[in-house]
């Protein structure tokens, strides 16, 4: 059984080696795959996102722990969601919502919520600040042995979700923003990249900077469709459209960030043609 783990956690501190080894000894044959350790601190967006991008190149029956976890110790509930042939432990604090925007997501409707709170499935000395450790972390090793979701507790009928920014489609593009760069600086934007595929191969990239200038890029396949240095937007690999410099940084050449506007469209002269 695979055990696949994001967290915020990084690599210098023992934190996620300490919670594989709760998990290892309630389960040592449960199979530990790391995703990811370096989601910004306390960024439950960049979580979200990952984890909607990324939780359907794993093998059916996945369990996926997720923490990233800025309210742990407060009243946010622990929670065990199931879709389809995937289960996810997590706290009930917006992760959830990179599932159901991501580029193929999962439905509401195909989603069941419990809460953890039966203390046999937790450590018996849960501490305030590493819930990753004594209560997320034993709930995804007691399910790699079989335990049920719904032995852990009640439903959770409403999960919160992050104000996701949607996308807004018009005469002749789409308008969206950046909600992520990753760690080569590649602005990832919240424009599914199925959306872009109505606009043709014509299609450009109007990015607004944060000193309010405007500066058009091609839509194009690959990075390296365009010189060293020069900018382009294209499907990335959350499955969103993205900014990027080919083998430099769009976030530094282009001094953007989260909540900076683009917009997808087809240019002027192309517009007048299908008017």
């Amino acid at each position: 059984m695979f055990i696949a783990f994001i967290s915020d956690f990084g690599t210098r501190d023992s934190y996620a080696g300490t919670v594989k080894g709760v998990i290892a000894t309630i389960n040592p044959s449960a199979r530990i795959i790391d995703i990811t350790h370096g989601i910004p601190p306390h960024d439950i967006m960049a979580g979200a996102l990952t984890l909607g991008a990324t939780y359907r190149y794993f093998p059916k029956g996945t369990i996926f722990l997720a923490v990233v976890d800025p309210g742990v110790g407060s009243d946010r509930k622990a929670m065990i969601a199931s879709a389809g042939d995937y289960l996810f432990v997590m706290p009930d604090n917006g992760l959830l919502t990179g599932l159901v925007k991501s580029g193929r997501p999962i439905r509401k409707n195909d989603l069941s919520c419990r809460q953890i709170e039966n203390p046999a499935l937790i450590l018996e000395t849960a501490s305030s600040t590493f819930h990753a450790r004594d209560i997320f972390g034993p709930a995804a090793a007691h399910l790699s042995l079989g335990t049920r979701p719904e032995d852990f507790g009640k439903v959770i009928k409403k999960p919160v979700e992050l104000n996701w920014p949607e996308p807004v489609a018009g005469r002749d593009g789409i308008s969206g923003e950046i909600i992520y760069i990753d760690t080569f600086g590649n602005l990832v934007t919240n424009i599914p990249s199925s959306a872009v595929t109505i606009l043709g191969q014509n299609a450009e990239c109007l990015c607004i900077t944060e000193d309010r200038r405007k500066i058009t890029l091609p839509v194009l396949e690959s990075y390296s469709d365009v010189p060293n240095g020069a900018g382009l937007c294209l499907e990335g690999s959350f499955g969103f459209m993205e900014v990027a410099v080919n083998r430099g940084s769009a976030a530094r050449l282009l001094g953007m960030g989260p909540g900076a506007r683009i917009e997808i469209r087809l240019p002027e002269q192309d517009v007048m043609k299908s008017a």
